[in-house]
């Protein structure tokens, strides 16, 4: 398998005067002069998106990295076929990363 080649989570949503930024907030690997760098910019002006689904766009592309986590782990354990307690806990953790990309927690 390949290496990946996206900034590695976690992100979090940023809001800027105008629009709404996705940011890296790993610590170490994506700071630019000690700030996180920017993921993403979602520029809400002129193109009929309202704040609120610009909101819930930006808290599913920071969910991003934690549901492609927790997906490919279950596909692993699928094939694998490890321990019930193996699969109780990635389900609990798609349920959190399922729930901060709907903007439940």
């Amino acid at each position: 398998m390949s290496e990946s080649k996206y900034t590695p989570g976690p992100w979090a949503v940023c809001v800027p005067a105008f629009g709404l930024n996705v940011l890296s907030i790993e610590q170490d690997a994506a700071l630019i002069e000690g700030e996180p760098s920017i993921i993403g910019e979602i520029d809400l002006s002129g193109v009929g998106i309202d704040d609120e689904t610009g909101a819930a766009n930006a808290r599913l592309i920071s969910a991003a990295p934690e549901l492609l986590d927790v997906a490919s782990r279950l596909v692993a354990w699928s094939f694998g076929r490890r321990s019930l307690a193996e699969l109780d806990e990635i389900t609990r953790e798609a349920g959190e990363a399922s729930d901060r990309a709907e903007g439940r927690s």
